[in-house]
């Protein structure tokens, strides 16, 4: 199973607490919810689709082979939701 990146085309750009997310347009920070090991997650509002979501930005995400296997299992599952 592939796991399919697109790129954003209209980034909005979002700083808080010294992490920069860049995300489209349609996204609309509420607070950053969690962080650890791997990266920072925060609460955003996605005008499109009215709903809560959250985003995580894992830096060097592709650095080490092991972290990037869990990373990617983490989005195959999350995905399956």
């Amino acid at each position: 199973m592939f796991v399919q990146v697109r790129a954003v085309t209209v980034a909005l750009i979002i700083q808080k607490l010294g992490t920069t997310f860049v995300v489209e347009e349609k996204f609309e920070y509420i607070k950053q919810i969690g962080h650890g090991a791997y990266g920072v997650v925060c609460s955003a509002y996605d005008h499109k689709s009215k709903t809560k979501v959250a985003i995580k930005k894992v830096p060097k995400a592709f650095e080490d082979l092991i972290d990037a296997k869990r990373i990617v299992r983490e989005i195959k599952l999350l995905s399956m939701h």
